[in-house]
């Protein structure tokens, strides 16, 4: 499997480049470029699970199921300097730890707010 980066996907990373702290992932991956491809990839698998779970969480206002998850999105976010990701999958957590009463609106926002910003980062993949 070629791992390269292509044209393609440059032009991809050029879009995410907010979304994604490159430099913190070239720091952890020591600059290699198949190892940060494998994590990126690792990542979106794991992600693309926990949304679908943290979807029916919601629809169930399931709140420690949606604390539990968030929890999980949060900290491989920022495990990979996702910030934005993480940021929002924090916001999720906290409704779903406090039980805070707020309209299910607000919560399918920050759900799909989330959903938008990961399906960027499937794009450079």
């Amino acid at each position: 499997v070629d791992n390269s980066i292509s044209p393609e996907r440059i032009t991809n990373i050029s879009e995410a480049s907010t979304l994604i702290d490159w430099t913190y992932i070239n720091e952890i991956t020591d600059g290699n470029e198949e190892f940060k491809i494998e994590l990126l990839q690792t990542f979106v698998e794991s992600i693309s699970q926990s949304l679908g779970q943290l979807e029916t969480a919601i629809a169930e206002n399931n709140y420690r199921e949606i604390t539990r998850v968030s929890h999980f999105i949060k900290g491989s976010s920022s495990n990979l300097g996702m910030v934005s990701i993480a940021a929002i999958a924090d916001n999720l957590e906290q409704i779903g730890r406090h039980q805070t009463p707020t309209n299910t609106e607000n919560i399918e926002n920050l759900f799909k707010e989330m959903q938008d910003l990961f399906s960027q980062v499937q794009k450079i993949l």
